[in-house]
């Protein structure tokens, strides 16, 4: 057999080899899919790879879950009676505590527990009879980004039990032109796809400035729109808020980059508060595309969400990993 035919059966095998494992990477995506959860659910308001449960309040804890601290945090170590070995500060960089009487205690990719028992068997050898310690994280590395209409946008560190108004309030407070709406966007954590939480300024300071209200997480993006601004959120290129000049739908989602491959184009919705409720209207947007005419009005703090198509995001997982196999392959016969 000649060179050139082993090569195109080399072509041959590698094709459907990594063809092979596009697709059953795609079943895989397929069967584990959240069905019968609305494309824009909020789940539980809580920080999965800061506690145990969905519900906590960005303490860490012990769950499956639980925070893995990292280099740069800041702890507070206590000893139970012993006053004399409380130590605080950061995590260095090499994942180690320079805590007092003890050699560097490795606190990197452990849970707050997992450190506390190390210190306590350390101090058990020799310097405190049956010592009992708690660790608490005072500071978690990685920040919150609070953007829009507040006085100070920037980067905050996350701290310990802090709620989100607590969090606005570090960055200047929201501008007299702030709306009332809080958009949140939570990138993927704990095992959960990247979420995203609307929110009413009114509603949390009649709740509370705690975290009771709400909590925020490590690489949370808190964005207070203008008033009158059009938050564009879901399946497009750039998410967030945009200022429009008669904006109506077709408008707002080519200012945020247009439509993801992704996207499910039957059922644009549009949230518009009313009377504290929040009635979507359905719209379909390769139709608007057809005829202009039916391209919605939008009005000043309207929400527009574009959901994602299962079977589009299938396969477009499927493709990705398709192209990657094939660029990692090599073709061609030995």
């Amino acid at each position: 057999m000649s060179d050139g035919i082993r090569g195109s059966g080399g072509w041959q095998a590698a094709f459907v080899g990594t063809a092979f494992r596009g697709l059953s990477l795609a079943a895989v995506l397929f069967a584990a899919l959240p069905w019968g959860v609305p494309a824009n659910g909020a789940p539980a308001p809580g920080c999965p790879s800061v506690g145990g449960s969905p519900d906590t309040r960005g303490v860490p804890g012990d769950g499956a879950r639980a925070y893995r601290l990292q280099p740069g945090d800041t702890l507070e170590v206590a000893v139970h009676g012993a006053a004399d070995l409380a130590w605080s500060g950061p995590i260095e960089r090499d994942g180690t505590i320079p805590y007092p009487h003890l050699s560097p205690v490795v606190a990197g990719n452990h849970t707050t527990r997992e450190l506390a028992l190390r210190i306590e068997h350390g101090l058990a050898a020799g310097i405190v009879r049956e010592p009992h310690v708690s660790v608490t994280v005072r500071e978690i590395a990685r920040p919150a980004f609070v953007t829009g209409a507040v006085a100070k946008p920037g980067t905050y560190p996350v701290r310990e039990f802090e709620g989100i108004l607590e969090v606005i309030s570090r960055a200047g407070g929201a501008l007299s032109d702030a709306g009332d709406e809080i958009q949140v966007v939570r990138p993927p954590l704990g095992g959960h796809d990247r979420r995203v939480f609307r929110l009413s300024r009114k509603h949390l300071s009649a709740t509370g400035p705690g975290a009771t209200a709400f909590a925020v997480c490590p690489g949370d993006r808190i964005e207070l729109p203008y008033i009158g601004d059009i938050v564009v959120e879901g399946a497009v290129r750039a998410p967030g808020s945009y200022r429009l000049d008669a904006p109506t739908l077709l408008k707002a989602v080519a200012m945020a980059g247009g439509l993801t491959f992704e996207a499910d184009t039957s059922r644009l919705l549009v949230y518009r508060r009313s009377d504290d409720r929040q009635d979507p209207i359905a719209a379909d947007y390769r139709s608007i595309q057809s005829d202009p005419s039916l391209d919605p009005t939008l009005q000043a703090g309207d929400i527009v969400v574009v959901p994602t198509n299962s079977l589009r995001t299938i396969a477009g997982g499927a493709w990705r990993l398709l192209v990657a196999g094939f660029r990692l392959t090599p073709l061609g016969g030995p």
